[in-house]
C-alpha cells in the first residue's frame, strides 16, 4: 500500500479507517460481496446465532506475536464492517491483549475496533520499553543491528538486568496503560468483565446463557488469556485457573492477567506470584492445615507441593495460538470459532550461516511457541477453513519503534486479511463437513457393532452358557458397550431437553410419502426419543402450519411435485411470508438430485440427499430449538 509520511505524533482513529487503500477494502470488495451473497440467498449468514438487528455472533482466538497485534485490530474491523460479532473470546499475548480490549469496550452487539485503534493511536508504544538507560540503548542497538563490538559491549552493560531481574523491562508502563484504558471503558475486574461479555440482546441472553443453568457456567469463563507459569511448566489458561493463585480471583484486573500473558522471556521481567493457599481442616485434631487447591491436578495436572512462589511468562512459549480452547469435536455448531494468526505460517526457513546468539534464541523461542498449536491444525485439517493469516510482510515483531506508516501498514494488512477471509468462507459448507465427519465416526460405530454382534454370535453357538469369558471377550465386549453408548449418545441428543418431537414430513400425496420414505420414518421412530412423524400433503400441512401454537418442531419437505421442479421451493417462501421467518419451523429439504452447487434454497435450515445426515440436521435443528 501506499504510505504517506507522517510525522509520529498522536495519530487519529481516521488516519486508519479512512486511508484510501483501506476504505477500497471495505467499500470496493467487502460490502458489494456482502450484497450479492444476500441477493442469492437472504439466509446468507456466517454464522446461526444472530440478533434481531442481523448481527452473526462467533468465537474469536488470536494468535500472538509483539507489535504485529496491530494487524489483530485491522482484522476485527473487517469482521465487524460484515456485521460479525464476538462471544467468545481467547488469546496469548498480543493476542491476549485485542481480546480484553475487545471484550472490555463495549457489549458484545457493539462494533468496538475503532475504540481500540483510538487507545492506540494515543500511545508511543515505544513507551513500553521501560527499563533503565542501559536496557533502552541495547534493545535500539539490537533492533538496529548494530555490529558485533557494538552489540558485544551493549551486552556486558545489562547483564546486571538479566541476573537481578531476568529481563530487561519491567512491564509496568505497558500493565498501567492496558489497566487505565479498560477502566475508561469502566472495568475494573474480571468478575465485571464477564458481566459485560455475557450482557447479550434479550433474543439471544437464554439461549447462549440460560438462568437455569447458571451454576454450570461458574467456571465456563466467555474469554481465555493463556500464561505459562514456568514454576510447575503449566499452561495456564486465565481466568479459569485463577484460584490457584489469587485468594479472590474475580476481583483480579484484567490488565493483571494480560501482563502474565505478554512477559516475553528476556525482553520484559518474569510476573511473580505468591500462589493462594487452600486451607483445610486436620481429620483428628481440627486445626486449619495449609492444603493444596483441587485445579492444580485436576486441571494442570501437576501433582507436587504447591510452591511458594510462580513465575509467569509468555504464554506464547506453550500455546500461542490456543485455536483448541472452545472446539467441541463431538457435535455440529451453531457457530463457528475463528481465528487469526500473524504471519503465513512455515513459509521461510533460518539461515544457518547468518545465525547469531540472539537469533539462536529467537529460532528456539519461534519453534516452541508455534509447533504446538500448528500440529493441532495439522490434526484437524477442517480447521483451516477457520483460520485467517495475516501477511505481516518484513515487519519485526519486537520492533516497538514502529513509525506510524508501519502502523498503519500492518492495519492495512488485517483488514486485507478480513475481507479475504470473509469472502472465502462458506459458513453452509463447513457444516456440512462437520456433519459428514460426525457420521462417518457414527457409520464406524455401527459397523465396529455389528461386526462385533456377528463374531459375539457365532462364539456362542460353539461354547455353552456357563463358561465364563476370557479376557479378550470381555475386552471385546466391553468396546461393543462403549461403542453403543457413544451412538446411542449421538442419536438421542436432545431427548433431555423436550418431552416429545414433532417432525412435519410433506410429499406428494400421503400415502405416496408414507410408502417412499418409510425406512427413514421407521427408523426416526424407532429412536429411544418421543419422535412423532406427521406425513401429509401440500394442502394439509399449510393448514396445520397456520394453527396457533405451532405443532412442528421441524418440516422435512420434498422440492419437486406433480412436475413441478420447485415446488417445495415455492411452498416455503409462501408460508414465510404468511406466518414471518421467525414462526416458520426450521425446514430440511430432502431430495433425490441433490446438487451442492446449487446451495441451500432461501429460508432453508439445510438440504440433502443422506439419511445420515437427514437425521443430524434433525438433531441440529432442535439442539437449536431447546
Amino acid at each position: 500500500m501506499k504510505q504517506d509520511k507522517t510525522p509520529k505524533a498522536e495519530l487519529s482513529v481516521a488516519y486508519f479507517t479512512e486511508h484510501p487503500d483501506v476504505k477500497k477494502e471495505i467499500e470496493d470488495v467487502l460490502l458489494p460481496y456482502l450484497a450479492k451473497k444476500k441477493q442469492e440467498n437472504p439466509n446468507f449468514s456466517f454464522s446461526d446465532v444472530r440478533d434481531s438487528a442481523g448481527n452473526c455472533y462467533v468465537d474469536l482466538v488470536q494468535e500472538g506475536g509483539g507489535v504485529l497485534g496491530i494487524a489483530l485490530v485491522g482484522f476485527t474491523y473487517a469482521l465487524e464492517k460484515a456485521g460479525i460479532r464476538f462471544l467468545k473470546m481467547a488469546g496469548t499475548s498480543a493476542g491476549a491483549i485485542n481480546t480484553v480490549m475487545l471484550a472490555a469496550a463495549d457489549v458484545p452487539a457493539k462494533p468496538k475496533s475503532e475504540k481500540i485503534l483510538e487507545a492506540i493511536a494515543g500511545i508511543d508504544i515505544l513507551n513500553f520499553v521501560d527499563g533503565d538507560k542501559d536496557a533502552r540503548k541495547f534493545f535500539k542497538a539490537l533492533m538496529k543491528g548494530k555490529g558485533k563490538i557494538n552489540m558485544a559491549f551493549r551486552g556486558v552493560q545489562v547483564i546486571d538486568n538479566f541476573k537481578k531481574h531476568l529481563g530487561l523491562n519491567p512491564g509496568n508502563v505497558f500493565y498501567q496503560w492496558l489497566a487505565d484504558t479498560i477502566e475508561s471503558y469502566g472495568i475494573r475486574t474480571v468478575k465485571e468483565l464477564r458481566e459485560r461479555m455475557e450482557s447479550l440482546p434479550d433474543e439471544l441472553q437464554e439461549m447462549i446463557y440460560p438462568a437455569d443453568k447458571a451454576s454450570e457456567r461458574e467456571n465456563d469463563w466467555p474469554f481465555a488469556l493463556v500464561a505459562a507459569d514456568i514454576t510447575t511448566e503449566s499452561k495456564t489458561i486465565m481466568p479459569k485457573h485463577g484460584p490457584l493463585y489469587f485468594s479472590q480471583p474475580e476481583e483480579v484486573h484484567p490488565a493483571y492477567y494480560v501482563r502474565a500473558s505478554m512477559a516475553v522471556p528476556l525482553f520484559f521481567h518474569p510476573l511473580y506470584r505468591d500462589p493462594a493457599r487452600f486451607q483445610e481442616r486436620h481429620p483428628y485434631l481440627g486445626q486449619e492445615l495449609p492444603g493444596k487447591h483441587e485445579l492444580w491436578e485436576s486441571e494442570l495436572h501437576y501433582h507436587g507441593e504447591t510452591p511458594d512462589k510462580v513465575m509467569f511468562v509468555d504464554g506464547g512459549i506453550l500455546s500461542n495460538f490456543p485455536i483448541d480452547i472452545f472446539h467441541n469435536w463431538d457435535k455440529v455448531p451453531r457457530r463457528p470459532t475463528f481465528g487469526v494468526k500473524l504471519g503465513l505460517s512455515r513459509t521461510t526457513y533460518n539461515k544457518v550461516e547468518d545465525m547469531s546468539t540472539f537469533g539462536l534464541i529467537g529460532a528456539a523461542f519461534n519453534s516452541s511457541r508455534n509447533m504446538r498449536d500448528a500440529e493441532y491444525i495439522y490434526n484437524n485439517p477442517e480447521l483451516n477453513q477457520l483460520v485467517a493469516q495475516i501477511n505481516t510482510g518484513d515487519h519485526d515483531w519486537l520492533n516497538f519503534a514502529l513509525t506510524n506508516e508501519e502502523k498503519l501498514d500492518l492495519f492495512y494488512r488485517g483488514v486485507q486479511a478480513g475481507v479475504a477471509f470473509l469472502t472465502g468462507f462458506d459458513w453452509e459448507a463447513y457444516k456440512s463437513g462437520r456433519r459428514r465427519k460426525l457420521m462417518s465416526v457414527v457409520n464406524r460405530l455401527s459397523q465396529d457393532l455389528s461386526l462385533l454382534d456377528k463374531a459375539e454370535a457365532r462364539r456362542a453357538k460353539t461354547r455353552t452358557r456357563s463358561r465364563s469369558m476370557s479376557p479378550a471377550d470381555l475386552q471385546k465386549a466391553k468396546a461393543v458397550e462403549a461403542a453403543q453408548k457413544a451412538l446411542e449418545d449421538r442419536l438421542n441428543t436432545v431427548k433431555a431437553f423436550c418431552e416429545q418431537i414433532d417432525i412435519l414430513w410433506i410429499d406428494g400425496d400421503y400415502e405416496e410419502s408414507k410408502e417412499k420414505n418409510l425406512p427413514e420414518v421407521r427408523f426416526i421412530e424407532s429412536l429411544d426419543v418421543n419422535y412423532r412423524v406427521h406425513c401429509l400433503t401440500e394442502a394439509e400441512a399449510e393448514a396445520q402450519l397456520l394453527r396457533k401454537p405451532q405443532p412442528f418442531d421441524v418440516v422435512i419437505s420434498d422440492i419437486k411435485r406433480r412436475n413441478d421442479p420447485t415446488a417445495g421451493i415455492e411452498f416455503l417462501k409462501r408460508m414465510v411470508a404468511e406466518l414471518g421467518q421467525g414462526q416458520m419451523p426450521p425446514t430440511i429439504f430432502y431430495i433425490s438430485d441433490f446438487d451442492p452447487s446449487r446451495g441451500t434454497p432461501p429460508y432453508a435450515f439445510g438440504i440433502t440427499n443422506s439419511p445420515t445426515e437427514l437425521m443430524h440436521l434433525i438433531v441440529d435443528v432442535l439442539q437449536r430449538k431447546f
